[in-house]
């Protein structure tokens, strides 16, 4: 980092010190008390460096250090100023000054529909009050897809008196935290709508409101055509950006592949449509004030099509990406496209400062910083002679830079990488613009009933080989490689590691070599150090599952499980894919769970329905209550010294309070699994 940066690309230099700001603010790492002094302390070398620019006095070290400070201070402040604890309007707030005999009254707006469950519909809504009380704020709304309550539409507004609960966190280890997830979004409740405890006010026109009419307009005219389910769900993601009724086969497919960025709506997409418009309106160019008009239709598409997707966020961080884009480069030239990049993710954070921690956002401007910067050096290692190489050359250094640039993050957050996924994205990626094009055309002449049936059949083509292709590329499941171990120190230390050799890619110098030589042992390092933990690291598990008892014993890289009823392969996977990743295990054995175990040196008894009193080893260390048995445990506990008894979840409440009860009587631990999550108690390896 030096000033040459801040001279000819500062947003990138504003920007990264904003991000670390927010990640300080976020874990709350500096009083507040001393942010406000750090930045006044910036605010005045600001001062300083104008009054010796004025002098015309050499001041870049000085401004380097209070650019630095000022915006990694601005970054803290905005996650606080952004905290709910420090609005007095957010209903958190009003919550908790309030003591309620019977559930609150909300009055909300639904914003947005997210992708439901096997049970649920599921909303955010916006908090327009809480019993009449004006408030802000997010919510997660669920209603059951058998309730009678109409569908919710966007822009709805619901009066409800519904009990607003935490978000469940997971109780097993290893496993998604979506409570985590929506709290990043700024959503940290719940309620259940139904139509007995809620009644519609009315329905807000807006812009949201006028996009979801005109998506369900589109969606009806379409359905109307001899499209067949998995055609529509595709073409929902592709043009809609509504990826909701994809399921969950098709949506393996394309993950396996390396396809899935195709049907998320985002960077790609609007680059496409961006690239269109630019080869549409470039003759505009040879008009008076052409090239002002170019870029106001051209950004008046683009925030058009935003609006048409419901401004998801992976839309409207491209769509202001490739504004600031068009703005930068008519007015700079191409010189200024990374500094337009960051600009970009600066704007979005001053608005949404924990979007730092999404991992759409963390992807997108990944590949894109990736694309900018490394697709340049990797394109000039081999200069093809004719027009078609060229092309397939200039897609495969694309598809490599952005690989490149956030295969690091890919194996932190989903753990697998698809070997082929430069073939597909070859076979995919040249024809993408055609069918993005094609696509538009197809809405706008089913929108006007004006659709024949020949493009019906030729558009429904191109969408089944789409899905041919990543369906034959998934089916080769060798070249997907899956369950990689990749904690946050591997990823610290791979991201290091690229940009070090990145800086040797541009300039090949002995210093340079020595940083990738450092990093490269250090990600080595990381590496090493994970399966050394994981070789030696041994554990008992007693799993929260709902009615029925699980214990995991792990082994190093051996899980045994030990199960009262079958598991589903949708159960197992919730259960332990998480846990199998992350640990590195490499052979999982399933068994029936039997009453006693003898594990190192702990005795395990469960007692379960065939419960018999005197078959419990009187050395029992652990006692694991299964299935709500008919036992008298103060009887148990006057024979036998436990050091815990443990209630899973397979036990009815009523009976899990009584047994607290003679625990607490007899003095020995008790641990409910539905209320502390799974047991866990380390072993000796």
């Amino acid at each position: 980092m030096n000033t040459n940066t801040l001279q000819h690309t500062p947003f990138v230099l504003i920007t990264i010190f904003t991000m670390i700001g927010v990640l300080l603010g976020y874990y709350e790492l500096v009083p507040v008390t001393v942010l406000f002094f750090l930045l006044g302390v910036a605010v005045l070398l600001l001062i300083t460096n104008l009054l010796l620019l004025q002098k015309h006095q050499k001041t870049g070290v000085l401004a380097l250090v209070s650019i630095i400070l000022f915006f990694t201070c601005f970054g803290s402040l905005l996650v606080y100023f952004n905290a709910p604890k420090n609005n007095p309007n957010h209903y958190t707030n009003h919550l908790e000054t309030q003591h309620y005999e019977q559930e609150p009254s909300l009055t909300f707006e639904i914003k947005e529909r997210l992708k439901p469950t096997s049970t649920y519909n599921r909303y955010i809504a916006q908090i327009v009050a809480v019993d009449t009380i004006p408030t802000q704020g997010k919510l997660l709304v669920k209603v059951k897809k058998s309730d009678s309550l109409e569908v919710p539409k966007i822009g709805t507004v619901y009066f409800s008196k519904s009990n607003v609960l935490p978000i469940e966190k997971p109780l097993n280890p290893d496993q998604f935290d979506y409570a985590l997830y929506l709290k990043n979004k700024e959503i940290y409740h719940q309620i259940a709508m139904n139509a007995n405890n809620s009644i519609t006010i009315r329905r807000n026109t807006g812009i949201l409101s006028l996009t979801d009419d005109i998506r369900s307009l589109i969606n009806k005219r379409i359905e109307a055509y001899d499209f067949t389910p998995n055609q529509l769900s595709i073409i929902n993601a592709l043009l809609l950006g509504q990826r909701q009724d994809i399921n969950k086969e098709l949506n393996s497919n394309y993950q396996k592949a390396g396809l899935i960025h195709i049907l998320a709506v985002s960077g790609l997409h609007v680059g496409l449509l961006y690239g269109i418009l630019l080869l549409l309106l470039n003759p505009l160019i040879h008009f008076k004030k052409g090239k002002t008009f170019k870029l106001i239709i051209i950004i008046g598409v683009l925030w058009c099509f935003a609006g048409l997707t419901g401004f998801s966020p992976s839309v409207l961080r491209a769509v202001t990406m490739f504004s600031i884009l068009g703005i930068t480069t008519a007015f700079n030239g191409t010189k200024s496209i990374l500094n337009a990049v960051f600009i970009s993710a600066f704007l979005i954070l001053l608005f949404q400062p924990l979007i730092i921690f999404d991992v759409g956002f963390q992807l997108s401007y990944c590949a894109v910083i990736a694309i900018v910067s490394i697709q340049p050096l990797l394109q000039s290692l081999y200069k093809p002679r004719f027009i078609i190489n060229k092309k397939l050359w200039s897609i495969l250094t694309v598809t490599l830079a952005a690989q490149l640039g956030i295969l690091p993050l890919s194996l932190y957050y989903f753990h697998q990488f698809p070997i082929l996924f430069f073939i597909t994205n070859l076979l995919i990626l040249p024809f993408l613009g055609t069918v993005v094009a094609f696509g538009i055309l197809v809405i706008i002449l089913a929108l006007f009933d004006l659709l024949p049936a020949i493009l019906v059949t030729l558009f429904g083509y191109l969408i089944d080989m789409i899905n041919w292709v990543a369906a034959t590329v998934a089916s080769y499941d060798t070249f997907t490689i899956t369950e990689i171990p990749f904690d946050k120190w591997m990823l610290v230390s791979a991201v290091v590691l690229l940009f070090a050799t990145y800086r040797l890619m541009k300039k090949n110098s002995l210093n340079r070599k020595l940083s990738v030589v450092t990093f490269l042992s250090l990600f080595s390092i990381s590496c090493v150090y994970k399966v050394y933990t994981n070789n030696n690291h041994s554990e008992l598990i007693v799993y929260n599952q709902y009615k029925n008892s699980i214990v995991a014993v792990k082994d190093k890289q051996q899980l045994h499980i030990y199960h009262r009823d079958s598991l589903s392969v949708t159960q197992r996977d919730f259960l332990l894919k998480g846990y199998v990743t992350n640990r590195g295990i490499l052979s999982t054995k399933f068994k029936k769970l039997s009453n006693v175990y003898k594990i190192q040196n702990k005795t395990i008894a469960v007692i379960d329905s065939s419960f018999v009193d005197a078959l419990i080893p009187l050395d029992t260390d652990i006692i694991l209550l299964s299935n709500s048995p008919q036992v008298n445990l103060n009887r148990v506990l006057t024979r036998i010294k436990p050091s815990i008894v443990i209630a899973d979840a397979s036990n009815y409440s009523s009976y899990i309070q009584r047994w607290t009860n003679s625990c607490s009587a007899f003095k020995v631990s008790f641990y409910d699994t539905r209320t502390n999550g799974a047991f866990r108690m380390k072993l000796t390896p």
